[in-house]
C-alpha cells in the first residue's frame, strides 16, 4: 500500500498510474484482514505529518467515511463495474482531523483465461454439463460466464437456503452457475 517495495500488484499500477508523485514512507502497514476486508497503513508525506491510507471492499471502505454521505454513489458505481464484469476496490485517506475520506474505486479486471469457452465447449461435446460457482457478484459471474459462452443463468447462492432434495437438484441442473459475496 503506497509502497512499491511491498510488491503487490495492485499497487503498483496505482502508484504508475498516479504518475510523478513524490515517495511517501509506509511508517506502518497493516495487511488485508479478512473481516475488516481491506488493507491499512500509515504514511508520512514530505512535511513530515502523517495520515493513514485504505484501501478494501468497497462497502468496507465507504463504511469507514460515515459523514461522507458515499454509501449509495459507492453501491451504484459498484454494481455498474460489476455490470461489465469488474471487480471494485475503494481507497480512502485520513484528513488532517483524523476523518476518512473516500478517494475513489477502482474497476479492476479479471477476464477469463483465453481457452476457458474452448475448455467449456470441450466438456459440453463430451457430456458434461458445466456449471460456474464464484464467490464473486452476481453481476460480475453472469458477465464472465456470457464471455466464456456458459449462459447468463447464475443465481446468488443464498437462494439455495432452505431447499429441499429435490428442489435443489432442480435448481442446480436449471441454472449455468452460482455467485455468492460472502459476508
Amino acid at each position: 500500500m503506497c509502497s512499491s517495495d511491498l510488491n503487490d500488484l495492485i499497487d503498483l499500477a496505482v502508484i504508475a498510474a498516479a504518475g510523478d508523485r513524490p515517495a511517501m514512507p509506509v511508517d506502518q502497514f497493516i495487511p488485508f484482514d479478512p473481516v475488516s476486508k481491506r488493507t491499512e497503513a500509515r504514511v508520512r508525506n514530505p512535511d513530515g505529518q502523517t495520515f493513514r491510507v485504505s484501501k478494501g471492499a468497497p462497502q468496507m471502505i465507504a463504511a469507514l467515511c460515515l459523514g461522507d454521505g458515499v454509501s449509495a454513489d459507492v453501491d451504484a458505481v459498484v454494481d455498474e463495474f460489476a455490470g461489465h464484469g469488474y471487480r471494485s476496490l475503494g481507497v480512502a485517506r485520513t484528513d488532517g482531523d483524523g476523518s476518512w475520506r473516500l478517494m475513489g474505486l477502482l474497476g479492476l479486471a479479471d477476464p477469463p483465461r483465453e481457452d476457458s469457452a474452448a475448455t467449456i465447449t470441450a466438456a459440453r461435446d463430451l457430456g458434461i454439463d458445466v456449471k460456474m460457482v464464484t464467490g464473486d457478484q452476481v453481476a460480475i459471474g453472469r458477465e464472465v460466464a456470457r464471455q466464456v459462452g456458459l449462459g447468463e443463468q447464475i443465481l446468488d447462492a443464498a437462494t439455495l437456503d432452505g431447499a429441499t432434495d429435490d428442489d435443489l437438484g432442480a435448481r442446480v441442473e436449471a441454472i449455468d452457475g452460482f455467485a455468492q459475496v460472502f459476508p
